[in-house]
């Protein structure tokens, strides 16, 4: 019996050990080196949203409680900023993502530095100063570890951020300024935000954007998101920008910048360019009992999403594992969440 507890400790230690390596990962050459292996795949972000692309119409996006003021998680993951809501019932639909809704996980920020832009996709050749990404799962799926399996899994919505000396001060310039501000300066710092919508921070119309498959940005790169990334870009003042360039640090305690990957070959994926008119719109509060079926938020790291057992239930966008583990998940599954405990 000793013998196999033995044996069982090192086995362990070795796994333990090795998700340490794989888990460490950087910002360092823009992630060209990145070993986990889904970011070598074919269909990776981000990507020049450049040549060809089809032109469709399409229903307009449906969100619900994104106009809701709730309570939301701010954390310095290392990484970046994201803002974790405490509600697990804000979901959006339509804008040609279909009629089942995606659950809202998380959103956060990418940028750049003081001599270069920092948005991961970059428009027709234009790389801009910063981008929002907004993270999604399907509802059907149940939690973000069995959404990482399916290519429809994910849903992130992406904003491009322009800053000029002839923009005025907005809503988004707020975020940065007041609630972002120096309240999560240093790694794995955190503050909780009261009343806060996501509405705050959006166009009142989502009306002209593109559409393409592709992948997590960061380790471990799963190729399970339907990306939507919109040309119109939400626009800073100068000053906000020059704020951004100091106001976190990362894990190391470095200057936190320049937070984005580098761009992925297309490899002959369709893009779709949708246009919206005036009939998007966002939704009123729900006030149905439909309910998230991952519900019960528990705010967790960014990157790391858990096992879905029969009740295990998360609404972060990439949720630490805890708690008891489903019997039929995966060994594989199993190390690509645990690396994304280091993830956004």
């Amino acid at each position: 019996m000793k013998v196999k507890h033995f044996a069982f400790g090192i086995t362990v230690a070795a796994v333990s050990e090795s998700r340490h390596r794989r888990a460490a990962w950087t910002y360092a050459d823009q992630g060209a080196n990145w070993e986990a292996p889904d970011c070598s795949g074919s269909a990776q972000s981000p990507i020049d949203i450049t040549g060809d692309f089809k032109h469709e119409d399409h229903v307009p996006f449906e969100r619900v409680n994104y106009d809701a003021a709730g309570n939301w998680t701010l954390v310095n993951s290392g990484y970046t900023i994201k803002m974790t809501p405490s509600s697990s019932d804000i979901k959006v639909s339509g804008g040609a993502l279909g009629d089942d809704p995606y659950m809202l996980a998380q959103f956060h920020l990418h940028w750049g530095s003081a001599e270069e832009g920092g948005s991961e996709h970059v428009l027709e050749g234009k790389r801009f100063y910063s981008e929002l990404h907004i993270v999604h799962y399907k509802a059907e799926y149940g939690g973000l570890a069995e959404a990482l399996s399916h290519k429809d899994g994910l849903a992130v919505l992406g904003f491009f951020i322009d800053s000029d000396e002839a923009n005025e001060e907005g809503a988004f310039d707020e975020f940065i300024m007041k609630t972002v501000a120096k309240n999560v300066e240093e790694a794995k710092s955190t503050m909780e935000i009261k009343d806060f919508s996501m509405n705050k921070l959006l166009p009142s119309e989502l009306k002209d954007f593109y559409r393409y498959a592709g992948s997590l940005t960061t380790p471990t790169c799963n190729e399970a998101v339907v990306w939507t990334v919109f040309s119109e870009p939400i626009k800073i003042t100068k000053s906000t920008m020059e704020y951004m360039n100091s106001f976190t640090k990362d894990a190391e305690g470095e200057l936190l910048e320049n937070n984005y990957r580098v761009l992925q070959p297309r490899n002959e994926r369709d893009i779709t360019h949708y246009m919206t008119g005036s009939h998007d719109h966002p939704a009123t509060h729900d006030h149905s009992d439909e309910n998230d079926p991952a519900a019960e938020p528990e705010p967790q790291p960014e990157g790391e999403p858990k096992e879905d057992g029969a009740e295990d239930k998360d609404t972060d966008a990439e949720p630490e594992p805890e708690g008891s583990f489903a019997t039929t998940f995966n060994s594989a599954a199993l190390i690509s969440l645990f690396i994304l405990l280091q993830s956004l």
